[in-house]
């Protein structure tokens, strides 16, 4: 007998609508990227990279003069979505184990930005750009800021055990 978790069974589904998936599991990060928003978002790139089979690498491209949350921004418009041939997914798994660090403020804060650019820049496809945020939290817990929160945008499903 087989049991999948529900994130697993969706990621079933997206796979079976023809979506591209990537699955970061927030226990596997390594506790150096967990020191620096930079580091963070480096190893966060690079794992999408490779799930997604691209040929590029965020620390290719990362440019210290600009801001971490710009070069992964630009690392997503560029790469991930912008000759997108097909819609992506991205789930992240256990990000409840970023909460106690000073990088999840930021990383939250960008998700929530990357969800409001939906509507306001039409140049760059952020549509196709669906992630999934896995965490076991009540979500009043997660960020003070309900306006740069992830967590109360889109559409939120409840798992029964």
């Amino acid at each position: 007998m087989i049991l999948l978790r529900p994130l697993n069974r969706g990621l079933i589904h997206a796979r079976s609508l023809n979506r591209r998936v990537a699955v970061t599991d927030c226990q596997a990060l390594g506790g150096e990227s967990l020191d620096s928003v930079r580091s963070l978002y480096l190893e966060l790139a690079d794992q999408l990279g490779v799930d997604l089979r691209l040929s590029v690498r965020l620390s290719d491209l990362w440019d210290d003069r600009r801001a971490p949350n710009l070069n992964l921004q630009m690392f997503v418009e560029d790469h991930v979505l912008r000759d997108a041939q097909q819609p992506v997914v991205w789930a992240l798994d256990r990000v409840d184990r970023l909460f106690s660090h000073p990088v999840s403020a930021s990383l939250f804060s960008l998700f929530r930005a990357w969800h409001n650019t939906r509507s306001t820049r039409p140049d760059v496809p952020w549509s196709l750009l669906t992630w999934i945020l896995v965490y076991a939290a009540e979500d009043q817990e997660l960020i003070a800021d309900p306006n740069q929160s992830p967590f109360n945008v889109g559409e939120r499903i409840n798992l029964e055990n």
